[in-house]
Formats: C-alpha cells, structure tokens, sequence
C-alpha cells in the first residue's frame, strides 16, 4: 500500500472534516521522515516508503482511533446549567409579571427557545470561521450596527429610550469575539501589528458611546478589549517587549477611560447620563439626581427577608426596569436573600467554567474568543449586581438569563454557542482550518 493510498484510508475513518487535513499532514511527516531513516540505513527509496507505511499499522484501526480522540465534543455539564438557568430565568419573569401584568413571559419564553436554538447552530458552525473570515465578518457587523441604528431612527417611538437604543447595547458584545479574532490574526505583527489592533477595538467603543449611545456600554468594551490585548502581549503575539509594552497597556488602563469619560462629560453624554454619574461620584453635592428607581431598590433591599417575600410593594417603578435592570432586586424582594445568592452562585459556576474551557484550550484562537465571552459575561454580572445593591452607576445593563430583553438574550446565547463549539473542538489538532496572517 502506497503513502496516499494509506493516508486516505486511515482519514475516511475520521468524522470530523476540519481534523483530516491536520491528521493526514501529520500522518505524512511521519512516513517522510521514516523513510528518510531507513534510506539512510541503505534501503532503496521505494522499499523504504512501504517499510514506513507497514509500521504504520493498519490504516483502519488507526483511522478509528484517531476518530475517537479527535472526535467533537459536547460539555453536557455546561448545557445542563444553561438550561437551568434558562428555566430559572424564565420562571422568575412569570412571577414576576404576576404582579406587575407586564406581558413579558411570553415574549421571554420566545428568546429562550430562540437563543438556545441560535446556541447550537453556532456551536454546530465552528468557531474557526472567525479565524478564517475575520475582515468580512467585522466589517459587515460594523455595517449591520449602522443599519439597525438607522432602523432604529426611523421606528424612534418604539426603540428609543431617554436618547438611547437599548436594543443595540448588547449586540454591541459581539464584537469582544470578533476583536479575539483580530488579535489572531495581527500574531506576529509586532508594533504596527499592535497598533492596528488598538484601532480595531477603538471603532467599537467610538460607535458604543456615540452611536448607541451607551457610557457604560463603551466603558465595559474598552476594558474588556484592554484585557484582551494584555493577555495576547504577554504570550508574546506581537513579538514586542512584553514587560514595558504590559506596564504601558496597563497604565493605559487608567489613562484612556479617564480620557473617554472626560470628553464623554463634555461633549457626548446626555444630560440624564451627567446627572447620573454625578450623583454616583458625588453623592452628597449631586444627591437630588439619584433616580428614583435606585432609591426605592435600596428600600426593598432593606425590607427583604432571608427566605420569601418582604414587606415592600413590588409596583415600585416602571416595568422595564423592574423586569430588566433592577431583576435581581425584584428577585430578593420576592423570593428572598437566599434565592438572589442562588442565582449568583449559579452564574459564578457557569463564569468559572467558560473560563476554565478557554484557559485549557490548545488552539490560541478559541482561547482567546473564550476569555473574550466570560469576560462578557463577568462584567455584566458584576456591573447589575452593583448597581442593585447600590454602589454601582446607573447603567443599562442585563442579567444573564433572568432580564428581561431580547436581544440581550440572543447575545448571551450566541456567545455561549461559541464557548460550547470551542469545547467540541478541544481535541481537534490546533490551527486546522484556519489561516493565519503574516507580516513582513
């Protein structure tokens, strides 16, 4: 049996397609090698190529062995506490709209069953794509945003809230993964490599706090994106000085949202949003602005009991926010202190695990896209939980399966999908499929 006949035996075992290509080259430098040695030991070169392929073994077994360990896999663990939290999520919206007669747990029931549907089809798609597409699929969300905005504009009456779209503030997070992929493909890039990084991620904070507009929002990606790029210089992407270039990334942390938040005060915030953040930063001077909703949440949270519903009325504010922003309130105010920890106990674990996929991950692309989305979901998580307890800004912000909103909902399931799909291809020979670019 000849190299390409056993090579293509042994790959027609394996299900998984984006494996074979990795397999078979890996499978060929093996035999090439092999039969350089026995070359070297006198063999004729066509006796030597049939004495490597023998040693081999048979190309059957091996092909099913080789299906075996680098076949995709499915974290069960994980999917079962999505859909916990899933069904958590939508039983407290049905509580909830017991007493507020907000018509929401219809509408949340669709998003579920509609984002776990999303869910699978991206962890059935590949994660990879964004390796291989990076550009294509970054400009053309870029275009996207724009023209929802612009739809947005037109349907204003429905859309708009005190100047702002909230329907764009969390698709806006898909860009974290778009930006991982950026970072991979920039590998090698070195300084200017670092530097066209830096502009990538600059158009989505720009289009967060302008567009949208979203202080918060714009806030949370130049972090996240900040992390991001620290992490990718200090395993040594862009062939820099990692110490200096860490310590001025670092302190760039500090200087450029100080720098955002400045020219955000003078020009770009709305008048509601300088209130807020006044208030918060100074609350003795500015304490007439704190809104309302952020008063009466500290009352409910004082009146609540360890377990069952306290004394304060639920119909304390609009049914927005008692159904989004101010949910995990309204979950303590219900069900009681025990059941608000549940639930942060449940989504830490779920926190804990995105984290540890991706950190485990081999491939450095699906590593990074992982961070990327845990980050997502730690800073929403620990930005609503603030902001409830009453020592956090005022933000538009939503809790992972339990606010209500549809588009949030869509983004988390999305970004979900694409933790679960970088676990199905945990076993999968690192860099198959994707291409990489190169600088000179």
């Amino acid at each position: 049996m000849g190299k390409e006949e056993y090579i293509e035996t042994l790959v027609s075992q394996m299900r998984c397609k984006r494996a074979r290509e990795a397999v078979a080259r890996e499978l060929e430098n093996h035999i090439e090698e092999a039969a350089e040695t026995y070359e070297a030991f006198g063999l004729a070169r066509e006796e030597a190529y049939e004495r490597a392929v023998r040693q081999m073994g048979d190309p059957v077994k091996t092909g099913v062995e080789m299906d075996r360990i680098h076949r995709p896999r499915l974290q069960w663990q994980m999917l079962g506490l999505i859909l916990l939290l899933s069904i958590l999520g939508i039983l407290v919206q049905y509580h909830l709209e017991l007493e507020t007669q907000a018509n929401v747990f219809q509408k949340q029931c669709i998003a579920v069953v509609l984002g776990l549907g999303i869910m699978l089809a991206v962890y059935v798609l590949d994660y990879s794509f964004l390796g291989k597409y990076t550009y294509a699929v970054y400009w053309g969300y870029v275009a996207l945003i724009f023209a929802v905005q612009i739809f947005g504009k037109i349907e204003s009456y429905r859309f708009w809230v005190n100047g702002m779209q909230r329907f764009l503030i969390m698709p806006m997070y898909l860009f974290v993964p778009l930006f991982a992929a950026v970072l991979y493909r920039h590998r090698g890039g070195g300084r200017m490599g670092l530097l066209r990084c830096i502009s990538f991620g600059a158009l989505p904070v720009l289009l967060a706090m302008k567009l949208v507009p979203s202080v918060m929002c714009g806030l949370d990606l130049a972090v996240i994106f900040g992390i991001m790029i620290l992490i990718a210089v200090i395993s040594g992407w862009f062939a820099v000085n990692k110490k200096r270039t860490a310590a001025i990334l670092a302190a760039c942390f500090f200087v450029i949202p100080a720098g955002l938040f400045t020219l955000g005060m003078q020009f770009f915030f709305q008048g509601y949003q300088r209130a807020r953040i006044l208030a918060f930063l100074m609350p003795r001077q500015y304490g007439e602005y704190a809104s309302y909703p952020k008063t009466a949440a500290r009352e409910m949270l004082r009146q609540s009991k360890v377990l069952g519903e306290g004394g304060k009325s639920m119909l304390l504010f609009d049914n927005r926010l008692t159904h989004s922003e101010y949910i995990f309130t309204q979950m303590i105010a219900k069900f009681g202190i025990l059941a608000g920890i549940c639930a942060l106990v449940l989504l830490a674990c779920l926190i804990v695990q995105v984290f540890h996929i991706s950190v485990r991950q081999q491939n450095q692309l699906g590593r990074m896209i992982g961070i990327g989305c845990g980050l997502v979901f730690l800073v929403q998580v620990m930005g609503i939980v603030f902001m409830n307890l009453g020592i956090g800004m005022e933000a538009t912000l939503f809790l992972p399966f339990f606010s209500y909103g549809n588009s949030a909902a869509i983004v988390f399931y999305i970004l979900l999908g694409l933790v679960l799909s970088i676990y199905r291809y945990k076993d999968i020979p690192a860099g198959a499929g994707m291409r990489r670019r190169t600088f000179s």
